[in-house]
């Protein structure tokens, strides 16, 4: 027998919950019910999916791969709910935006019918001046070759785990302050305008260990799990109370950009569509 949507859900909470009894208040449900729907799912799968560790209730090597599995799944449908919402809008073709790192961005703005592409952050470049997608949104760097239109100014933060010693320092974030922790980072090779060129180079230092992740979602996953910390443009973070932001010692400002093949009206009004939900994403 398959797992459904319920166990899947309960696996995720305990991921992210060191007790049975934490997880469970999580999903709104009481301890013995979700006591007998973990019976339930290792009756189904026929393994192990948590084992005790204290007091403590840990996923086995079995239950984080359902449980990491599950969040991908969740991911996937959440575009394809957003496809589905506007594929009967009336346009003879939605416009393609192209979906690279910045994946937590408000994707659902009010904007005519549009169509998710995924991408990644060293090939939307290539994908929009060939026409495989319409638009892009990004930080910093301005590709060449594609108009592109201005959407918000925004700056670079540090961002931590909400129980991390760096949330409670004097409030600002310096590149040794780094160094010592698994850092992730969309790109190894330094964006000019980043962290890297403007932060740790002057500081002399940089992180020892740097993991490239090329979602800032996941990014943001993984630094709520307590696996490392990030810097990101600050409107990226906005909406994970799951996460702490904590300023840089100095200030790192970016802009988003609109990237475009051509101005037409569809694109311009999916344009202003964000803007607008820019505008509305206020900070922390």
């Amino acid at each position: 027998m398959a797992l459904d949507r319920s166990h899947l859900e309960l696996l995720q909470a305990l991921a992210d919950h060191p007790t049975l009894r934490a997880a469970a208040a999580s999903i709104n449900l009481s301890a013995s019910a979700a006591s007998r729907r973990l019976d339930d799912a290792e009756r189904r799968v026929g393994v192990a999916l948590t084992e005790a560790t204290g007091r403590s209730l840990t996923l086995t090597a079995a239950g984080r791969y359902l449980a990491e599995a599950a969040r991908d799944a969740d991911r996937l449908l959440d575009e394809a709910e957003l496809a589905a919402r506007w594929l009967d809008r009336g346009a003879t073709r939605p416009v393609r935006v192209g979906l690279g790192f910045h994946d937590t961005l408000p994707w659902a703005a009010d904007t005519p019918p549009i169509e998710i592409i995924r991408t990644t952050e060293s090939g939307w470049p290539a994908a929009l001046a060939d026409g495989a997608i319409d638009l892009v949104i990004d930080a910093g760097e301005v590709a060449r070759g594609v108009d592109r239109i201005e959407l918000a100014t925004d700056r670079l933060v540090a961002v931590v785990p909400t129980d991390h010693p760096l949330r409670d320092c004097d409030g600002t974030v310096d590149g040794p302050d780094l160094a010592d922790l698994t850092y992730f980072a969309s790109a190894i090779q330094p964006r000019p305008g980043f962290e890297f060129e403007e932060l740790f180079r002057p500081s002399g230092t940089r992180p020892e260990r740097i993991v490239r992740v090329e979602s800032a979602a996941v990014t943001l996953d993984l630094v709520a799990a307590g696996r490392g910390v990030t810097i990101q443009p600050r409107r990226a973070v906005a909406g994970r109370p799951d996460v702490a932001v904590v300023e840089l010692v100095r200030i790192i400002e970016v802009t988003w950009w609109a990237h475009i093949t051509a101005p037409v009206d569809e694109v311009l009004a999916v344009v202003g569509g964000f803007r607008r939900a820019f505008e509305q994403r206020v900070d922390r």
